[in-house]
């Protein structure tokens, strides 16, 4: 009984094991959404939003008054007493002197420097959200582009195998016509070395499948061990209907990098106000509240008193430090503007790459569809004549290769067409 027991927990632990490695077929869409969710890049560029929005706080807070306070105790060595001649000494100061202070400080002007600093801050916001929707992008080709470089390595690796048998099952048959005479050594000896080769090329395409899957996991944030298992799209259907123009004139309005660029520009057209902000006055109101007790008469009792001043403060003479700064501003203001004209030039050249890439991609499809037809025909051909000792055995080798070869290519053709209208979208700037 007991060992019944034992070996029904061994086969539902081994059931458990074998269900947990199975692998979950995900979708393209399912592959996003969990990379959305889990890639660090993502969140980094999540808590950048939240910096600069907590910066845009801070930057509100120079606008109200500052409200502090400070209190002191002195023993001194003796007290300090007034002495007249005829005249009983007074005590003017005790030896224990208290000061409780509360001070208020309200900034009335600055030259626009705060207002300039909570716009810079305002704007960062802007710049940062736009750097995440260009993660975002960024991160969706990619993961879109691992997706199908996993389903361009399994075809390979399923022609590969394919061609494996094919060579195998040739070399049968060579294997057969040589014990009887019908065919030279050398014929039996290239078939074998085809055989090598292809198994070799087998193994380097399964290995490049594994970095694939790698590569996959790791865009996702998932351990990089476990299994891969997608599902197949084995057929392009074209889904933008783009237009050069079109896509270009959207390239400028949603590039989030075109976005970040202009946000560049009004910060640091803030950054020169905040700079001829110090040719001007800053203008304070100070106020203080004093409780303080054994400094005035009558020296045992709390005395009360306050003031308030207006203060105003201007730097006279600099050495032409703040002309400086103004310099250094417009320089930057002008670089800004040079960066965003050749951005502006580099995204219209990219969209017109990824749109004749496209173009390219799509008629290569065509070509290679009917090549496939053409090499398994000229390989089922070549294999009857070779049969019927019309053709050689390396007239079938070489059939076999461009069967394979064909099939390669159409498979490469068929996803690099899938990633050249991703990357036409990434490079307009949609999602």
């Amino acid at each position: 009984m007991f060992r019944s027991y034992r070996i029904l927990f061994g086969f539902v632990l081994i059931l458990s094991i074998n269900t947990n490695l199975l692998a979950e077929r995900l979708t393209l869409k399912e592959s996003l959404e969990i990379a959305l969710q889990n890639n660090r890049e993502i969140h980094q560029a999540k808590e950048k939003i939240g910096e600069a929005r907590a910066k845009k706080k801070e930057a509100f807070t120079y606008f109200l008054p500052t409200l502090g306070t400070s209190s002191s105790f002195t023993q001194l060595d003796e007290e300090s007493t007034l002495s007249i001649s005829g005249f009983p000494s007074i005590t003017m100061t005790d030896q224990q002197l208290y000061d409780l202070n509360l001070n208020l400080t309200q900034s009335l002007f600055t030259g626009g420097k705060l207002t300039a600093l909570y716009r810079q801050a305002k704007e960062a916001v802007s710049a940062a959200k736009a750097n995440y929707k260009k993660v975002e992008i960024d991160l969706i080709f990619k993961v879109e582009k691992a997706y199908y470089n996993i389903l361009k390595a399994e075809k390979i690796c399923a022609v590969g195998k394919e061609a494996v048998e094919q060579i195998k099952a040739h070399l049968k048959v060579v294997e057969n016509f040589y014990k009887v005479g019908m065919v030279p050594k050398v014929d039996l000896l290239k078939a074998e070395v085809q055989l090598a080769d292809i198994k070799q090329k087998l193994v380097e395409a399964e290995n490049g499948l594994e970095l694939a899957k790698t590569s996959f996991n790791n865009l996702l944030n998932r351990d990089l061990s476990i299994p891969v298992e997608l599902v197949d799209i084995t057929e392009y259907q074209s889904r933008g209907g783009f237009k050069l123009k079109d896509s270009i004139e959207k390239a400028f309005s949603l590039r989030p990098e075109l976005s970040a660029q202009k946000i560049n520009l009004k910060i640091v057209k803030e950054s020169l106000r905040i700079a001829k902000s110090e040719y001007l006055p800053t203008i304070s109101l100070i106020t203080n509240y004093d409780h303080e007790k054994g400094s005035e008469i009558p020296i045992d009792k709390w005395q009360n008193s306050w003031n308030a001043a207006i203060m105003v403060e201007l730097d006279i003479w600099n050495w032409g430090r703040t002309k400086e700064k103004v310099k250094q501003a417009k320089s930057i203001i002008s670089q800004n503007q040079d960066s965003l004209f050749l951005l502006e030039k580099g995204i219209e050249l990219e969209v017109r790459n990824a749109y004749l890439n496209l173009q390219s991609a799509e008629k290569r499809i065509l070509v290679t569809e009917k090549a496939v037809e053409q090499s398994k025909e000229s390989f089922r051909m070549t294999e009857l004549r070779f049969k019927e000792g019309m053709a050689t055995s390396t007239d079938v080798l070489d059939a076999t290769t461009l069967r394979s070869q064909a099939e390669t290519n159409y498979y490469q053709a068929l996803y690099a067409c899938y990633l050249a209208e991703e990357a036409l979208k990434r490079a307009i700037g949609m999602k």
